[in-house]
Order: structure tokens, then C-alpha cells, then sequence
């Protein structure tokens, strides 16, 4: 819970204020803070999707991706480099 708190007191009421020019859209997300959402991602709608699951996941290019899936094992075959 701490962590969406913090997400909301730190960054969306800042971007409502400032949109373009807020932090939330002009700082680079790093591996910790994407790794950071999905787990909170997952915990959320995990009520939902019992069996959702974090897959691959990365940062290429100034552009953060991150897939999800639900079951054992994902059918997508992600590079081996794009593994976090």
C-alpha cells in the first residue's frame, strides 16, 4: 500500500498540476521502479487473474516495456537479452 500512496503523493498529483513538465513524465523509469510496478501490478489485479504472472520485461531505447501473462508459463518467445 505504501507504495501506490507514495506513487500518488510523489508523481500523479504533481502531473495533474503539471503535465508535460512533471517529474512523472520527464525522468527515465529504471529497472528497480519497473520491476517495483509489476509486482504491484500483479498484487492488484492478482483478486482478479489468479494465475497473472510477470514476464519479460525491459528498457530499449528510452522506452520502458513489460509483458504479463497468465498461466504456467508465457507463449511468447522473448530474447534472451531482453530478460531482466
Amino acid at each position: 500500500m505504501a507504495t501506490r500512496t507514495n506513487d500518488v503523493v510523489n508523481f500523479t498529483s504533481e502531473f495533474v498540476r503539471l503535465g508535460q513538465n512533471s517529474r512523472l513524465l520527464s525522468e527515465q523509469v529504471t529497472p528497480d521502479v519497473l520491476t517495483s510496478f509489476s509486482k504491484v501490478f500483479v498484487e492488484m489485479l492478482g483478486s482478479v487473474y489468479e494465475n497473472l504472472q510477470i514476464g519479460a520485461g525491459g528498457l530499449l531505447d528510452g522506452l520502458a516495456f513489460q509483458a504479463f501473462y497468465l498461466g504456467d508459463r508465457s507463449e511468447v518467445d522473448w530474447p534472451s537479452d531482453l530478460e531482466r
